[in-house]
């Protein structure tokens, strides 16, 4: 390696600009056992039940019931023409939708819809 005139070369020390602590498998061992389950839902120090607000919530939901993948309205109607004739062979979007609009912590009180139906039965237009 070619460097410099005055480069100072720093190899093989330690790093200066903090303590490397050298912990025992043990003690290692001991603080993940510590942590595990601290920081996970109602554990959590900052939990706030169903008192949650709508982004927190549908986090939540989408964490636990993973992403939406079908249209469960039985009367989705695919393939469609759209208003200025184009044809529509199938959603693109799926939404997790809230089925009572009380958005609480109920995984029952959740539905997957495409995106046209999800905003059909937001406004009222369709009933499940």
């Amino acid at each position: 390696m070619k460097f410099q005139k005055g480069h100072k070369v720093n190899l093989g020390k330690k790093n200066s600009l903090g303590k490397h602590w050298k912990l025992s498998e043990e003690t290692k061992r001991k603080m993940s056992v510590a942590r595990k389950g601290t920081r996970v839902n109602k554990k959590h120090p900052l939990w706030k039940g169903d008192e949650v607000g709508y982004g927190a919530l549908h986090s939540w939901i989408h964490r636990n019931l993973g992403k939406a993948k079908k249209c469960q309205y039985k009367f989705c109607q695919y393939p469609r023409k759209t208003p200025n004739n184009r044809i529509l062979f199938s959603p693109k979007r799926f939404n997790w939708a809230n089925v009572s609009h009380e958005y609480k912590r109920d995984f029952s009180d959740w539905i997957q819809l495409c995106a046209s139906c999800h905003a059909r039965y937001d406004r009222g237009f369709i009933e499940l």
